[in-house]
């Protein structure tokens, strides 16, 4: 329906015509006027014995203005393009223009084609099982000058510690072990990771982990936390001279 907008307060006449088009009928009960096609209400006013639809005083965007406002700035969000309108004092930029750019958005072909597919949560399970007591590893640290074994179990990030009293022995090592880890939990683990400390490396350590079925593992000899020889530039000194020292003059 074509209508003339002008700049002056005089009243908006539907004809009775005009109303069996659009398929739209006043009700006089709720004075609305009810648009069937659209099921859409609009409020109406009683003044005089007549009923008058009123405008609002804010001047809002048509929807056709709104989706050429949409194409122009290149199909943006409605929060960026409001933005735009708000920072060069559109008067027209208020919430319904806002809830037209939505509007416009959600039933444009290109945004949606373009849009981002929505969030989902996900949950990225490990390739193998998580198996308690499977891999050990274990270190021996010093804190405040005082030896601790601490072992940590690969799988869960289970740890346990304890200081040194009886000495840094290999028996001494393993008698700790057994009680801090072994005898409190699940027994002999299937695998030890350990790091290149003497008591770790030794040949008594290898015949105790063999004797009740550990797989010993050991770090490499250059780990960060192996002992690693510094290397530099190699300086050749010649040999002292054989020749005797020319006299010296007089």
């Amino acid at each position: 329906m074509d209508v003339d907008v002008v700049d002056v307060s005089v009243p908006f006449l539907f004809g009775l015509d005009a109303l069996d088009a659009n398929e739209m009928y006043v009700n006089t009960v709720t004075n609305e006027l009810v648009c069937v096609a659209y099921k859409l209400s609009v409020p109406v006013t009683r003044k005089y014995g007549h009923v008058f639809l009123e405008w609002i005083r804010d001047t809002l965007y048509t929807m056709v203005e709104a989706e050429r406002l949409h194409r122009h700035f290149c199909h943006p969000a409605p929060e960026r393009l409001f933005a735009v309108l708000r920072q060069a004092n559109d008067p027209h930029a208020n919430k319904e223009t806002l809830s037209r750019l939505e509007e416009v958005t959600a039933t444009c072909d290109t945004c949606q084609q373009l849009a981002k597919e929505p969030t989902r949560f996900r949950v990225a399970l490990p390739a193998e099982d998580i198996v308690f007591n499977r891999t050990v590893l274990v270190d021996l640290m010093w804190l405040e000058s005082e030896p601790v074994l601490h072992l940590v179990d690969k799988d869960t990030g289970f740890n346990a510690g304890a200081f040194m009293r009886d000495g840094e022995t290999a028996d001494a090592v393993w008698s700790l072990y057994l009680r801090i880890w072994v005898y409190l939990y699940a027994g002999h683990p299937d695998a030890m990771h350990t790091d290149q400390g003497p008591q770790l490396t030794s040949a008594k350590w290898r015949a105790l982990l063999q004797a009740v079925g550990t797989k010993h593992i050991e770090s490499g000899i250059e780990s960060h936390n192996g002992s690693t020889v510094a290397c530099g530039p190699t300086i050749q000194r010649s040999p002292p001279s054989t020749r005797s020292p020319s006299p010296s003059p007089r």
